[in-house]
């Protein structure tokens, strides 16, 4: 469920803001909101400095190797300031090194054409008056004759940008249509010298990143340090004054309404004058701070959260919370996408084994993952498919469903598909009337209901033919002057009136949502058959010995592997799309929550130099 929260109005002597930080990131349970948006966009230049520093910590930890057991000896421990700076220096050598190898290549391979030779041995030749001039034509095109000249061709001239010839004669060229090629200012011995050199370099450099790589967690923890005293200076700066002069500092944050009782038992405690209530969201004034969003599930549910986090979602504080009809049907989603009750066995052996050997992964993660394996061992096992085999031993056989297997099971597929996406909108809709009843609008939402059922025998009619209700009909009358006359507020017609503009669409779009469902059977289906072919590949010649044996398993795990892939990507792609697209826009939601991020601290904040970096003292930390 959403967590209610309760907003914190505080106020205290402006010379004890640290102070007060102290005291609240000690608790651990205030959400800090600026008081103004000023107040948000202001910044000093200790903050500015931070910033910066962590930017620039961020940036190299991007791009340090990560560590390696088998660096050697690590060296000794340096100062996080001094790291810092040290692997800077390295990285930026080591693009420069990179750039220069590069261009280096390149003009090696332009160089090369001409073959080894000395520019001493090029000075004696002008000297001596003879006139060496570079050209370069097309691709067998004749060269042109020059008198006292002799064309030379340079080995291993020709490429995609025509060929190379020398032209020696004891006086410069005359004009030709083709003008010269400028002469490289390097011979090839001093291009290969040059490049070795910054080769040696950079491997030099490489191997000083993977040493410096062992003291990767010192730059992590001085991150962290980095980016708690940014949010300490953050909460500061939120701490605006009353008035001009007025030495009172006025804090805003939300808290959980089950610590709002303690939150003010500490400020009564701290002599502060504080002030809770139960929070609420103001829609229409973007000025004025909004709810965070803190989810706490029963043990049964929690896995769900690992979806949320996974796709970056999180419902808006005055939201309706979707977690156990998301994890209900995207477990059902799961099971019709992939399809197979084998494949149903890997996940779920892949999810217990991953518990044990994984231990840092969150324990839901894969308690989601079995929940969805077991979703599609049952449904692999009622359509018969246990790894596209065409044939199964009795027991297996015997589970089968012939509803869902039998000589109208694509149909019967497809019309079960219509009737879980009816379902799925509908339960969307249902849960919007209980939300807004009493009010007008929830009228509105029961012809929304109307319309997707209506819908719903519509996508029967055009897809498998069934027969149209005639009296859907006047369910999709009533429903439309339903929508019509309760959807928008009285009040609020004047700003919302393009919302009836817009009906005929939503109504195509609603067709096109119960339509959409189809695609549970069109994945699974292909599922299917991309095992089936697989098995077909590995196993139609049959396996006479272990040559042809070693080939079939091959082909078998590897085409089962890669169809297994395309399955967990149609459930990213498909079954996540039905819940947060299709059933989220049918209940209104817009994911717009912001996460609940308690204000913390176990020192006081950090600053763009690390000797400077003050310590609480215990009456603050208090």
């Amino acid at each position: 469920m959403i967590v209610p929260m309760h907003r914190l109005e505080l106020l205290c002597p402006a010379a004890d803001r640290d102070t007060t930080l102290a005291a609240l990131g000690a608790l651990g349970v205030v959400h800090l909101a600026a008081v103004t948006q000023a107040q948000t966009q202001a910044a000093d230049a200790d903050g500015d400095a931070l910033a910066a520093r962590l930017a620039r910590v961020r940036s190299v930890l991007d791009r340090l190797p990560a560590a390696s057991s088998q660096d050697g000896d690590s060296p000794a421990v340096l100062a996080p300031d001094v790291l810092l700076e040290q692997a800077r220096s390295l990285l930026e050598e080591r693009e420069r090194l990179a750039e220069a190898v590069e261009a280096l290549q390149r003009e090696r391979e332009a160089v090369a054409p001409l073959g080894r030779y000395a520019t001493e041995d090029l000075a004696a030749l002008r000297a001596a008056g003879v006139v060496l001039t570079l050209y370069r034509f097309p691709n067998g095109a004749r060269l042109p004759a020059v008198a006292d000249a002799v064309w030379q061709d340079v080995e291993s001239a020709a490429n995609g940008d025509g060929s190379l010839h020398v032209l020696v004669g004891l006086a410069p060229p005359p004009e030709l249509d083709v003008p010269p090629a400028p002469w490289p200012s390097r011979a090839l011995a001093e291009v290969e010298r040059l490049l070795a050199q910054k080769l040696a370099r950079l491997e030099a450099v490489h191997q000083s990143l993977a040493q410096m790589a062992a003291q990767r967690g010192v730059l992590e923890q001085y991150a962290a340090d980095l980016a708690q005293g940014l949010h300490w200076i953050q909460a500061r700066q939120g701490m605006a004054l009353l008035d001009a002069g007025t030495p009172v500092a006025h804090l805003r944050g939300f808290v959980p309404a089950a610590d709002a009782a303690a939150v003010a038992r500490a400020c009564a405690d701290q002599g502060w004058a504080a002030f809770t209530a139960p929070a609420v969201v103001s829609p229409h004034d973007d000025a004025e701070p909004q709810p965070p969003t803190l989810l706490r599930y029963p043990s049964w549910l929690d896995p769900v959260r690992t979806v949320f986090e996974a796709v970056g979602i999180l419902p808006g504080y005055a939201e309706a919370d979707v977690g156990a009809p998301v994890l209900v049907f995207l477990s059902l989603f799961f099971a019709m996408l992939v399809g197979d009750a084998g494949y149903g066995l890997l996940f779920l052996a892949a999810s217990l084994l991953g518990r044990r050997l994984l231990p840092q992964v969150p324990r839901r993660a894969f308690v989601l993952l079995g929940v969805m394996s077991t979703a599609t061992v049952v449904w692999g096992a009622l359509t018969g498919v246990w790894f596209g085999a065409a044939r199964l031993p009795g027991p297996l056989d015997g589970l089968r469903l012939d509803w869902l297997t039998g000589e109208s099971a694509n149909r019967n597929l497809m019309a079960l598909c219509f009737l879980l996406g009816a379902v799925h909108l509908s339960l969307a809709h249902v849960w919007n009337v209980l939300r807004l009843w009493p009010s007008l609008q929830a009228l509105a939402q029961v012809g929304w209901l109307g319309v997707v059922w209506t819908m719903y025998y519509g996508a029967r009619l055009m897809v498998l033919s069934e027969p149209f209700p005639p009296w859907m009909l006047w369910v999709l009358g009533g429903s439309a002057l339903l929508i019509v006359l309760f959807m928008t507020p009285r009040a609020q017609l004047k700003a919302q009136w393009t919302n009836h503009v817009m009906l005929p669409l939503n109504f195509i779009s609603n067709f096109v949502d119960v339509v959409s469902y189809v695609r549970l059977y069109a994945v699974g289906a292909a599922s299917l058959a991309m095992a089936q072919a697989v098995n077909e590949m590995a196993l139609a010649g049959g396996v006479s010995g272990p040559v042809s044996g070693l080939l079939a398993a091959a082909i078998l795990f590897v085409g089962h592997a890669g169809n297994i892939l395309l399955a967990c990507m149609g459930v990213l792609v498909h079954g996540v799309r039905l819940n947060t697209l299709e059933f989220a826009n049918h209940m209104g939601l817009t994911w717009a929550g912001r996460p609940y991020a308690p204000f913390t601290t176990a020192a006081r904040p950090a600053t763009a130099d690390p000797a400077a970096t003050p310590r609480p003292s215990q009456a603050e930390g208090a």
